[in-house]
């Protein structure tokens, strides 16, 4: 998911800030390049949004489709003037889009496959998406609705959720498309709130269930993301992380104690057994306000085993860009590395660029998905 100056999951802001700060950056992250001695073996195509200017909001945005060997490289589709938001499904084969951000017409929300052929209009105006559960179903808000749109020849009519009106920010649902998670905010005292995330059944029975609740002077809503196989919910609070199980059982803190210390972009491994995410834990404080000093971590879902992926000398991988993607077999993961598409193994062999950025700095790339091999995908040159 890609989504312009915006902080959620996985964002990409464009300015000259964002632009300055990561070429001071050059040749901070430390990969090792050679294609020799790999403990694994890359399989599968890289899915990469590339924005052809990022000195100008509206540059051209496309979608770049490279196999996971580090050739190619090359345009699938084009997306629209005014496009925002871009969302690939898991599997690879279909992408949702928003069009109208920066135009005086009503944001449309796109579905087509990866290469644009058969592009249909899902729904128009003031859409927020939260993403794909899977390679069918696609969430969005549509106030005061959440809805659970289904894609492909098959597509029905989408489900709405009618939810209560102390609910804020999305709704998560699982990846069989049966459960579905929010968040709850309730002011307390001026300056304070209390948060929780309860759990549901998109048909209704069953009630509610309780999985995480705070007290915080942040209203920002926690954010939650479902494991794999559904036995397991990743909470990101305030810059913490949390795994909960989804009977609401067995709640785990990942982050260490510490205001100075956070963690942004966390993602599930395919096997439901790591988790990805970006961390200043190495250098807690450290860097600008907005743009700290942040690195590629890995951590076992129980909060053992935790690894450091990348290492950074100056300004490290930016807030706005700082969600790293799975290989399909969960043995490696591509990340922006100054405006460049690359790739690392989690033993760090087999480093190496896919798409390179432009001396110039004006243009950059960012992974968005790591997907088996999508059978008659056909780049254009």
């Amino acid at each position: 998911m890609v989504q312009r100056m915006t902080r959620r999951w996985w964002i990409v802001g464009s300015g000259l800030a964002l632009a300055a700060l990561l070429l001071i950056a050059g040749g901070g992250l430390v990969v090792d390049s050679a294609r020799d001695n790999v403990g694994w073996q890359p399989q599968g195509q890289i899915i990469v949004w590339r924005h052809d200017d990022i000195f100008q909001a509206n540059g051209a945005m496309r979608l770049l489709v490279a196999e996971a060997d580090g050739t190619g490289c090359n345009e699938v589709l084009r997306l629209p003037e005014g496009t925002s938001d871009v969302y690939v499904a898991p599997g690879g084969r279909r992408v949702a889009y928003v069009v109208g951000e920066a135009t005086d017409r009503p944001r449309k929300l796109f579905v087509s496959a990866l290469d644009g052929k058969g592009a249909r209009v899902l729904a128009t105006g003031e859409i927020t998406v939260t993403g794909w559960a899977n390679d069918r179903l696609l969430v969005y808000d549509e106030r005061p609705d959440a809805v659970i749109a289904t894609t492909g020849p098959d597509a029905g009519r989408p489900t709405r959720l009618s939810l209560p009106a102390s609910r804020t920010g999305s709704i998560w649902l699982s990846p069989d498309g049966r459960r579905f998670v929010f968040a709850r905010l309730r002011r307390t005292a001026p300056g304070s709130w209390r948060v929780a995330l309860v759990l549901r059944r998109v048909d209704g029975t069953g009630g509610t269930l309780a999985l995480y609740r705070s007290d915080t002077r942040n209203p920002d809503p926690p954010e939650a993301r479902w494991a794999p196989d559904g036995r397991r919910i990743l909470i990101l609070d305030a810059g913490r992380m949390y795994t909960v199980g989804s009977d609401g059982a067995d709640l785990r803190s990942l982050t260490p104690p510490g205001d100075a210390m956070y963690d942004v972009g966390p993602m599930w491994s395919p096997d439901a057994r790591r988790i990805l995410f970006s961390s200043n834990r190495h250098a807690p404080g450290s860097g600008e306000e907005d743009y700290p000093r942040l690195d590629v971590y890995v951590i076992d879902s129980d909060g053992s085993d935790l690894r450091r992926l990348t290492f950074t000398k100056t300004f490290g991988v930016n807030p706005w860009s700082a969600r790293a993607i799975w290989s399909p077999d969960s043995r490696a993961f591509a990340f922006q590395r100054h405006l460049s598409a690359a790739m690392l193994g989690l033993d760090r062999t087999g480093g190496r660029t896919i798409c390179p950025a432009s001396r110039q700095g004006d243009v950059e790339f960012l992974p968005v998905a790591w997907t088996p091999p999508v059978p008659g995908l056909e780049s254009r040159r």
